[in-house]
């Protein structure tokens, strides 16, 4: 069995993480949700044409920049950190270099040919449930801005007529 990370309420990986994107944040994460993961090895064990080496990750691996963007904004985090990847060599050594940076593009092949259908999906739906729904995943836009002043100056500003036309 190849594991990919695993997504789950109780602990596991999700448990550890940092909202930290590894590197350029252009490798591949492969991941699968605690529930498939054991509805997919019950699968396989009452299917006896499986054979040999069976990946247990969802059929929509993502970048590490975006996992680690649609995770820290599900928890409540206004941004993922770019951790660079010389700095997690430097920090990090052979874990960095064996396991924060490398890209794994794993597919579930075996899974995919016989009729398993996956709960989990896509990202959003995982983490839908496991932090529950109310996200920035919702498909609609959201925007902040941090503004270096006094919340007095900032309220003049913007309620000031004459500041309405350069801020629209």
């Amino acid at each position: 069995l190849r594991t990919g990370m695993v997504l789950s309420k109780d602990g596991g990986a999700l448990e550890k993480m940092a909202p930290v994107s590894f590197g350029s944040g252009q490798q591949w994460q492969s991941w699968i949700h605690i529930e498939d993961l054991v509805r997919l090895i019950s699968f396989a064990i009452q299917k006896s044409e499986i054979r040999g080496a069976l990946n247990l990750t969802s059929p929509e691996p993502v970048r590490n920049r975006n996992f680690t963007r649609f995770w820290s904004r599900k928890r409540g985090w206004p941004m993922a950190i770019p951790a660079p990847a010389f700095l997690l060599k430097f920090f990090a050594g052979k874990f960095a270099k064996e396991v924060l940076l490398p890209s794994q593009r794993i597919f579930p092949e075996k899974a995919a040919a016989f009729p398993f259908s996956f709960q989990y999906k896509n990202l959003g739906a995982a983490l839908d449930e496991i932090y529950g729904n109310q996200s920035l995943l919702d498909g609609k836009f959201h925007a902040g801005q941090f503004v270096a002043r006094s919340r007095k100056e900032v309220f003049s500003f913007f309620s000031a007529a004459e500041n309405l036309e350069a801020i629209t």
